[in-house]
């Protein structure tokens, strides 16, 4: 009965399963075939010298050449199929690790970028030559039993120095793996750090954190040097040892042969042809010596990716369903942090339909934007459901989700592309449509002011803040999706901008679109149909605009 294999890792590697037979198969002849040299040897000294033939000596030559030439014929398209294979497997893991790596990070995990390391890691290992000492090591046996055909007490001293080899490579395992874990971890801190610095570039410069900035990054990257350091000279020095060991094997070997054949129990051949078969048949422990830094980072990459990906999704995705109408219903919603126990939002329930506008307002840290990133489906509630037509939105089909929910953050961001691209969402752009999304929000006449236009290509400090939130308003109105999160639209936008914003969403009342805006402008949530208050994660009040509005304005002039 075949065991069903549920891992996505797994799975992919499985599929991998017929290159990899070939490539042994082709490793095995590789292997075959580098008895060429050898018996070469064996016969040109035992036959050829002796019967002082040329003609068997011309054959001879010939017959290796052609064995050499398929030789490399042969580990070439091995080599081939391995970069093929690890091409293949980057090709198939990184959709899948990248969707991941984004639920991931937005669950407050924080291995998503290792993730596509790990990815990396693998791929580079499975493409090269390292991964040959593994196929290569099952004939050290096959040519240990070909030497002792040659010679008895050759073969004995071959295998002690296997064995010797064998242990010098389970010592190095031994003492380089736990400093080569810590030395990874130490890195991926690094990296980590490295990476706010830039993000931060601004703050980090304006509050003078540079210096301490420094400071850790040293602390760190000192850390990380140490245990890097302590893999390398451990593992140099075994390498070392083992070298020593292999150039002392083939001074033995050619003086136990030499031996022999004084004695009359070999022939000069037989004694050459040992000594560089024994050479092959240590050399996968010897570059498995030299690669197992690298064998053992892959190694734990793949025993990252295994865990990680093994692990189920929170999404299970249906169908894809028909394109919604934009009725929204939240029942009984409560959310609280992966990150800490507190509870964010409790209870929230409310139905808006399809084609209507809801304000949402309320203090700084009542949850609004925890609400908001809720409805477009970036966090599971951790009671109740939110459903769009009927169909919970955290579990549709992300990639048509996309074509349906639009959201435009608290906290908006650009791609360093055209502003074209950037307002089709970085899909191949629809002309008509990216112009009629720039005209709804009033920016088409000033995208067309720049030298490039819509070809415009948006870069760090290149254009104003207010221009850029327009162009993310402008992208989450693309394609006039049906339900639209806006959380605090307003932000960066002038006087000009704000009254643009509410012309934007006066015509967007006309399209049958749900809207939900978080503001904090009385002016913005006058245009909603109704208003929900939040307060400490729960409803204040709920509501038709009016009615909220007088409250809203009575307690403003009362404070």
């Amino acid at each position: 009965m075949s065991t069903i294999i549920t891992n996505p890792l797994q799975q992919i590697l499985a599929t991998t399963k017929s290159a990899l037979y070939y490539t042994l198969f082709f490793s095995c002849l590789v292997n075959l075939l580098m008895l060429t040299v050898p018996l070469y040897m064996l016969q040109l000294f035992d036959r050829v010298i002796t019967s002082q033939s040329y003609e068997t000596l011309l054959y001879l030559t010939l017959i290796a050449l052609v064995a050499l030439i398929i030789l490399t014929l042969l580990d070439i398209l091995r080599s081939r199929i391995l970069h093929r294979i690890g091409h293949w497997l980057e090709e198939r893991l990184g959709p899948l690790a990248l969707k991941n790596s984004l639920d991931n990070n937005l669950l407050g995990g924080n291995y998503g970028k290792q993730c596509l390391s790990d990815i990396a890691s693998l791929r580079q290992f499975v493409s090269s030559t390292n991964i040959f000492a593994f196929f290569d090591a099952p004939w050290i046996i096959i040519y240990l039993i070909v030497i002792y055909i040659l010679s008895v007490p050759l073969g004995i001293i071959s295998t002690l120095g296997a064995i010797i080899l064998l242990i010098l490579a389970l010592l190095n395992e031994r003492y380089t793996r736990a400093n080569s874990k810590q030395a990874n971890e130490k890195n991926n801190q690094l990296q980590q750090l490295i990476e706010e610095a830039f993000v931060q570039a601004e703050t980090t410069q304006a509050l003078g954190l540079l210096p301490t900035l420094s400071a850790n990054w040293s602390k760190v990257s000192n850390q990380a040097l140490e245990q890097q350091t302590k893999v390398s000279d451990q593992s140099a020095a075994i390498v070392a040892i083992g070298k020593f060991i292999r150039m002392g094997l083939q001074v033995l070997i050619l003086g136990a042969g030499a031996f022999l054949v004084i004695q009359g129990s070999l022939t000069g051949g037989g004694m050459i042809a040992a000594s560089i078969i024994m050479a092959r048949a240590l050399a996968p422990i010897e570059q498995a010596m030299g690669s197992w830094k690298s064998f053992l980072n892959t190694y734990h990459a793949y025993r990252r990716l295994q865990e990680y990906l093994g692990t189920p999704s929170p999404r299970h995705t249906a169908i894809n369903l028909p394109t919604p109408i934009g009725a929204l219903k939240v029942d009984h919603v409560s959310f609280a942090s992966s990150q800490h126990s507190a509870v964010l939002l409790q209870d929230i329930n409310f139905t808006l339909p399809a084609g209507q506008m809801l304000a949402i307002i309320g203090p700084s840290g009542a949850g609004k934007t925890t609400l908001a990133r809720l409805l477009v489906g970036i966090w599971p509630p951790s009671q109740g459901t939110i459903r769009l037509d009927g169909a919970e939105i955290y579990h549709w089909d992300q990639k048509t989700i996309g074509n349906h929910i639009s959201y435009l953050a608290q906290e908006s961001f650009l791609f360093h592309d055209s502003i074209k691209n950037n307002i089709a969402r970085l899909e191949t752009a629809d002309d008509k449509e990216v112009i009629e999304a720039a005209k709804l929000t009033n920016i088409h006449q000033l995208i067309l002011q720049l030298p490039e236009h819509y070809n415009t290509e948006i870069k760090p400090r290149a254009l104003p803040a207010g221009l850029k939130q327009r162009i993310a308003l402008a992208r989450a109105f693309y394609k006039n999706p049906k339900l639209v999160i806006l959380d605090t639209p307003e932000t960066y936008l002038d006087e000009a901008g704000l009254l643009s914003l509410q012309q934007t969403l006066k015509q967007i009342k006309h399209t049958q679109t749900t809207v939900i805006i978080i503001t904090q402008q009385p002016s913005i949530a006058a245009l909603a149909d109704k208003i929900m208050v939040l307060k400490q994660g729960k409803v204040f009040n709920f509501g038709d605009t009016a009615t909220i509005m007088q409250q809203w304005q009575g307690n403003t002039h009362e404070s």
